[in-house]
């Protein structure tokens, strides 16, 4: 169900799955440590990164909450992008940072697909 709705949007079930293990070695957890605080066992995490299987749609906000991050973070975006961005942020200074969002909202409304 996951991978279908993910299609709808045009998304890549590969991304969850990526996602998922990101997410969980970023927060310093096997997954084993990860299916126990679901109630799962470590083979279904497992499954799960390798897209064996899929969880149901009710698991993401629990992934989420275990993982602590947002449910769109588990099928949205490459969070080495974020970070990277994150990173050129935090150094800049204050009206560089003005300009920056000024420029973005202008890349905004003249984006066209």
């Amino acid at each position: 169900m996951l991978m279908k709705i993910l299609s709808l949007y045009g998304m890549d079930g590969k991304i969850f799955q990526e996602q998922l293990k990101y997410w969980r070695t970023r927060r310093k957890l096997s997954q084993e440590n990860l299916g126990a605080a679901l109630g799962v066992t470590q083979g279904l995490i497992s499954q799960w990164e390798s897209g064996e299987t899929e969880p149901p749609l009710s698991r993401i906000f629990e992934l989420a909450e275990a993982l602590n991050c947002r449910p769109a973070d588990l099928v949205e975006h490459t969070p080495e992008e974020i970070d990277a961005l994150l990173t050129i942020w935090k150094s800049l200074k204050p009206i560089a940072k003005k300009q920056s969002l000024q420029l973005m909202e202008v890349l905004r409304a003249t984006a066209t697909e």
